[in-house]
């Protein structure tokens, strides 16, 4: 095991063996999980014995380990003792060597082993040459992720700051429409009329959200900011027409002035707002160049 921990540093690579890690509250499993997550190559030392069982499964640690990764898709490989090693311990150490008691559930664990890339040695300079090879293999087969250094991280600060500064907005936006709601201004979705808009630092007074939307639409007109028709008929999408040549396709059409262009006013206030935005965006105005002023509940329909 030494031997193929100093071979896999030496190959420039970062071994996780269960040996190097400290005692602590996770299970045996659950260590071996997190590293084999964690790591691009699952490496297993097979010699002649099956190993201690979990008490759960009745497979050796290292059977479940290995199918884990397997299940995990990371690349594996084994570097397996050759008889003639095994023989040669038999005759320094004795039958300690092999399997006594689960040899069934080892030999099952060998053919499945065996069925992958599998490199036999039968001394310490063959572990390190087997390792070498496979990793070779390994290498050519799939694109590792490896671990970058510290400084090669990308710089999440300014993420952080950013999230930070909307979280905030978003908290104020929220306290703005709770304000609203106590105060009696009721949301976009129910009926209301608009009393006032600012458009190019100037405030007009009308009735409904239509009414903005086809006044703002008038004052683009005649300052020829429609020349390009595309300019308006860019801003349809796959579920909504808003702007045509076609008269026919849009319910309630209204023709926008000095153009050849309709428009559908058959909106919720919601579409009304927020298209007549994309149109100043849209001509090339900034966003602070319209805000809506004032909106007051529509007395009639909110009585009814």
């Amino acid at each position: 095991r030494q031997a193929c921990v100093e071979t896999i540093l030496q190959a420039g690579h970062i071994p996780a063996g269960m040996e190097l890690f400290a005692a602590g509250s996770e299970t045996q499993l659950e260590t071996i999980k997190r590293w084999i997550d964690s790591s691009d190559v699952y490496m297993l030392l097979l010699g002649g014995r099956y190993g201690s069982l979990d008490p759960k499964t009745k497979l050796a640690y290292t059977e479940v380990e290995y199918r884990y990764a397997l299940e995990k898709k990371k690349p594996v490989f084994a570097v397996v003792m050759s008889d003639a090693f095994l023989d040669a311990k038999i005759a320094r150490i004795g039958r300690a060597v092999f399997e006594q008691d689960n040899v069934d559930k080892y030999r099952k664990f060998k053919k499945l082993v065996q069925s992958k890339i599998v490199k036999f040695f039968d001394s310490l300079d063959g572990i390190k040459l087997a390792i070498f090879q496979s990793m070779i293999e390994i290498d050519s087969r799939y694109n590792l992720e490896g671990w970058v250094r510290g400084n090669e991280v990308i710089d999440i600060k300014p993420l952080i700051s950013q999230i930070s500064a909307l979280t905030q907005e978003k908290d104020e936006l929220k306290k703005e429409i709770a304000s609203l709601r106590k105060n009696g201004v009721k949301q976009s979705k129910s009926k209301r009329t608009l009393k006032q808009f600012e458009l190019q630092g100037t405030v007009h007074t009308v009735e409904h959200w239509r009414d903005m939307l086809t006044k703002v639409l008038g004052i683009f007109g005649e300052q020829k900011r429609f020349k390009d028709p595309d300019i308006l008929l860019n801003l349809n999408n796959n579920r909504a027409t808003f702007f045509t040549f076609d008269e026919s396709k849009v319910s309630r059409p209204h023709k926008i002035p000095l153009t050849k262009l309709y428009l559908g006013t058959h909106q919720s206030p919601d579409s009304f707002q927020r298209l007549t935005r994309l149109i100043v965006e849209a001509v090339g105005l900034p966003a602070s160049a319209f805000r809506i002023i004032g909106e007051l509940p529509n007395s009639k329909v909110d009585s009814e």
